[in-house]
């Protein structure tokens, strides 16, 4: 924000510098000194830019890897019940079919 206000006002300044150099009331070292103002202003301001997208992208790979060794145990949990079959249920009778195939 703090640069972006910076940008804004140098962008400001060389309008009003061409505006008086076409008067005639004003160098070209001045307004060249206008333009190069602007064009360190916007370096300044995309390497903020630039600044905020990697902390952007380090704070998405915290949060996933927290999220992944949160989820750990729950797939952990499921895989385990994978391997071990589905669970047997009990029929309106009372009787649980995979136990009665085992006798």
């Amino acid at each position: 924000m703090l640069y972006q206000d910076g940008e804004k006002k140098a962008e400001e300044r060389l309008a009003q510098n061409k505006k008086r150099f076409d008067e005639g009331l004003l160098f070209k070292t001045e307004l060249d000194r206008s333009e190069s103002a602007v064009a360190d202003a916007k370096v300044k301001v995309e390497g903020v830019r630039q600044q905020i997208a990697r902390a952007d992208e380090q704070i998405r790979e915290t949060l996933n890897e927290i999220h992944q060794s949160e989820n750990s145990p729950v797939r952990s949990k499921q895989q385990e019940d994978a391997l071990l079959g589905s669970k047997p249920t009990q029929l309106a009778n009372g009787t649980v079919p995979i136990v009665m195939k085992w006798f």
